[in-house]
């Protein structure tokens, strides 16, 4: 659900986490009170909600939109400020949630392209003919040398020095045995690696429940956050956050399982609009709400091919 029009000091709970590299610690007490906020702030903080919502696209093909839509019409609060505290001492970010939901015949596809993959990391990860006979006469001879030591029977005499030291020579026998087992299974297993590596990663996009995404859009982040495919970093960093009440960057997340649905997630997300809050005022309320309603208006992202 979006941060329907509340901000705190700090990101909302869950940019934060996803924000990690750049949202700041936990919110601190305020040790000398707290501040009424301004009213260029709360009026800042309308606009700024109010302008990242409507950026977020008509709900792609076979996706749901979860909670409750942005509400234009209600008025943003924020929580106050230390006493003190510059004008600006708050983040600003919006999220909302997507699930996506396979149709019943992708779905049953997907399942028989993953079995067909688990099957080739089966054989993979299956010793050869030459290596499983090896690997089988090794335990053979570990399982005969520990078999062999001379063994103190219940209630009888504790074994002699000359048993005590073959059952030693014993284990160690054994125990070479199955070091050597050991060492061809790693061989074997360090060998397919890069074949099993990118099988699992086939295997994992071709999952077939149903995914959750979350996107997170933020403004004037401390610290922007590494370049990835779901993310992208607009602007330059504003360590001191919203200070000044200009916008200096902008930031989209869209968090959870990589695949068609997120990329499409993703790109269908107004980063041209986010781009053109840059080093401008931001626009009213009213023509963010309408930007909305254009974007909600046009023809989803599709994931499938038709």
């Amino acid at each position: 659900m979006e941060s329907p029009v509340t901000a705190s000091p700090h990101l909302h709970r869950a940019a934060a986490l996803l924000f990690a590299a750049f949202a700041t610690s936990a919110l601190a007490d305020c040790p000398s009170g707290v501040r009424p906020a301004t009213a260029a702030e709360t009026e800042y903080l309308s606009k700024a909600l109010a302008a990242l919502a409507a950026t977020l696209p008509a709900t792609p093909q076979h996706m749901e939109r979860q909670g409750q839509p942005f509400d234009f019409k209600q008025p943003a609060k924020l929580a106050p400020p230390c006493k003190g505290s510059p004008e600006g001492s708050f983040e600003t970010s919006v999220t909302t949630g997507y699930l996506f939901k396979w149709p019943k015949e992708e779905a049953a596809r997907l399942d028989t392209e993953r079995k067909k993959v688990r099957d080739e990391m089966a054989a993979l990860k299956t010793l050869p003919p030459d290596k499983a006979a090896q690997y089988k006469d090794l335990v053979d001879k570990s399982r005969a040398a520990y078999n062999s030591q001379p063994k103190a029977k219940r209630g009888g005499p504790p074994l002699s020095d000359e048993d005590r030291k073959l059952a030693e020579q014993k284990i160690a026998e054994g125990k070479a045995f199955d070091d050597q087992a050991r060492a061809l299974e790693k061989a074997h297993a360090d060998s397919v690696k890069p074949q099993l590596d990118a099988l699992t990663a086939k295997e994992t996009s071709l999952q077939s429940f149903p995914q959750q995404f979350r996107v997170v859009l933020a403004i004037n982040a401390k610290q922007l956050p590494a370049a990835a495919e779901n993310v992208a970093a607009l602007g330059a960093a504003s360590p001191k956050g919203n200070a000044g009440l200009k916008v200096t960057n902008a930031v989209v997340v869209v968090d959870g399982p990589a695949g068609r649905p997120r990329q499409v997630l993703f790109e269908a997300i107004d980063k041209a609009a986010l781009q053109s809050l840059l080093g401008k005022p931001l626009p009213p309320v009213s023509q963010s709400e309408s930007q909305a309603a254009a974007n909600a208006a046009k023809a989803p992202a599709v994931l499938l091919a038709q």
